[in-house]
């Protein structure tokens, strides 16, 4: 790792050599013959910074802000399955006695944020690209195409898919 003061140091080491080779070209009809080495200087690297790839190994995309259609969504029974695996192993995210008319698995939700993270985890482990947009979560598997989830209700229950599919956003929007 180069430190910070050797940047500095080579910086100025280089501002003045390009100002001494400045003056000798301006300063008269005879230039100056160099006393010794003049000192070139590398530009210190600096690191690239990794793109967020978000699970799945593909950067993240600009939000084009594209109309996205309702269409048959290809990743609803991956969501299903994140869904059903997170009610299995995260237990305290949910009021098991608290559920809609239609019974289970539409729980109440008792940390949203938690729920969401959770769904968003094990969909990263399957290799997807998943994001928590507050109201909805985006997966992708490329670049190619995202689709939306609204995987809770407005009233705080699970919701699963078909009926938390939202849109399919091309290309993909995250």
């Amino acid at each position: 790792m180069i430190r910070r003061e050797t940047v500095v140091a080579l910086t100025l080491c280089t501002a003045a050599a390009s100002a001494l080779a400045f003056l000798s070209a301006c300063g008269g009809s005879t230039p100056a013959e160099p006393t010794g080495p003049v000192a070139v200087s590398t530009p210190a690297p600096t690191a690239t910074p990794h793109p967020s790839t978000l699970g799945c190994g593909q950067p993240v995309m600009p939000d084009l802000h594209n109309t996205c259609p309702k269409l048959d969504p290809q990743f609803a029974n991956d969501v299903t399955d994140a869904i059903q695996t997170v009610i299995r192993t995260r237990p305290e995210l949910f009021d098991f006695d608290d559920t809609l008319n239609s019974g289970p698995p539409f729980y109440k939700v008792k940390d949203h944020r938690g729920y969401t993270g959770a769904v968003i985890n094990v969909l990263r482990s399957k290799g997807f690209c998943a994001t928590d947009e507050t109201e909805e979560i985006a997966v992708k598997k490329t670049n190619e195409r995202n689709e939306q989830y609204n995987i809770w209700t407005s009233f705080g229950y699970v919701r699963m898919p078909p009926g938390a599919y939202m849109t399919t956003c091309f290309p993909a929007q995250f």
